[in-house]
């Protein structure tokens, strides 16, 4: 089974490490991506190796998204520097609106959380294709929907919730 297993970094290892700089924009992350892949692999209880590539790439994906989410939580946490202190009320419904946001993505697909996650932090199209495996001519088109159903449910929880958002209704 060992051998196997060599036979499989040395034929797959460049490739990986291609695909997660694809992903991360970086050589020596994408190495430790898919170092960390195939250690995985190795303490992982794969009954079928035959599906041990795709298994390998798909820890690499999610790690490179692990990075970006890493990424962006310490970019938030940046201290900012213009003194500016929202009033109370603008606090409260800042917190509310983020907490509503993050549960009505929660409720998307995972490719189009992925999706609009990825184009927020400033991705091409062809980065989000490579890291979701949306085909790169659809990211658009996922994008697009998915921000859609986004906007009208939480319209809609504005409309629940009392708050005005300038959307008109006709009576």
């Amino acid at each position: 089974m060992a051998e196997g297993w060599e036979r499989l970094y040395r034929d797959r290892y460049d490739r990986l490490v291609r695909e997660a700089e694809a992903l991360v924009l970086d050589r020596d992350l994408a190495e430790d991506l898919a170092q960390d892949a195939f250690e995985r692999l190795m303490r992982a209880d794969l009954k079928d190796t035959s599906r041990a590539w795709a298994w390998l790439r798909v820890v690499v994906r999610r790690r490179a998204l692990d990075h970006w989410r890493q990424t962006a939580r310490l970019a938030r946490a940046a201290p900012d520097d213009e003194g500016i202190v929202p009033s109370a009320e603008a606090e409260a419904l800042s917190g509310w609106a983020r907490a509503r946001v993050r549960a009505l993505l929660a409720s998307l697909a995972p490719r189009e959380r992925d999706a609009i996650w990825l184009r927020h932090q400033g991705c091409s199209y062809r980065d989000i294709a490579r890291a979701t495996g949306i085909p790169e001519n659809q990211v658009g088109v996922v994008l697009l929907r998915a921000m859609k159903k986004l906007r009208q449910a939480f319209e809609v929880a504005l409309d629940k919730e009392g708050f005005p958002h300038g959307k008109t209704h006709d009576a």
